[in-house]
């Protein structure tokens, strides 16, 4: 008996060693002729991140990380320098989904893409407590501000519409007059910009003569418009 209970200690933690390592998976695929794109699935935490890097130089040109315990995106674009933080998953495959997905695709990467989502996003203020993020998304955005971004509807794309880099003056502060004839302003813009990121994900479709795995394009753009602010002369 004692030795039962022994052989049970021994084999009972490898099994469940095993089973956490199987629900925690990276892939790479070629996206296009120097992009390639990581995909890791943690089916444990709930978590899948997607990666974009140029194949030349190794330099990162986004992540995405979906955190399904608390409904949260994080999309990071390097050339914004800074993360945005969606309250929502949107449609993407849970992690154990995915995982089975991911399995089940042919060992060529070059697969078509047969369908592409785009959605648009505003940037609607700063996250300034990081308390609700996972370690993953502190991680990932540590030297990074985080915006807090909402998903725009027709309408709203409508009414937002700004064209890219072009100055709007955002506002002006009552005007100081500090010589004769010359009035100086302190005078605040903003210069709007689209930043566009796609990924890949794997989708399953089935019918009558059996389920087949195909890429989907999810693609995000975002408007961002810093405000920097300084003094203007004019005549008065």
């Amino acid at each position: 008996m004692a030795r039962l209970m022994l052989l049970l200690l021994l084999i009972v933690p490898l099994i469940l060693a095993s089973y956490a390592d199987s629900r925690q998976k990276a892939y790479t695929f070629k996206v296009s002729k120097d992009v390639y794109e990581s995909i890791k699935v943690d089916a444990n935490k709930e978590s899948e991140t997607f990666s974009l890097s140029l194949a030349s130089s190794g330099k990162k040109e986004g992540d995405c990380v979906y955190d399904f315990n608390k409904n949260l995106t994080m999309i990071r674009l390097p050339e914004a320098k800074g993360c945005f933080l969606r309250y929502s998953i949107g449609n993407v495959p849970r992690p154990a989904d995915l995982l089975k997905q991911l399995q089940l695709l042919p060992k060529s990467t070059d697969s078509k893409v047969t369908t592409t989502s785009e959605e648009n996003f505003k940037v609607v203020g700063k996250l300034s407590d990081r308390s609700d993020l996972s370690d993953e998304m502190k991680d990932l955005c540590a030297k990074l501000p985080i915006y807090r971004i909402r998903k725009l509807n027709e309408k709203q794309n409508d009414a937002d519409q700004t064209e890219d880099n072009v100055q709007h003056v955002d506002e002006l502060d009552a005007p100081e007059r500090v010589a004769r004839g010359f009035i100086r302003k302190w005078v605040c813009k903003r210069i709007c910009r689209r930043l566009r990121k796609c990924i890949r994900v794997p989708w399953i479709r089935c019918s009558w003569r059996g389920c087949k795995t195909y890429w989907r394009r999810k693609c995000w753009t975002v408007t961002i418009c810093p405000r920097s602010c300084s003094w203007v002369w004019t005549t008065g």
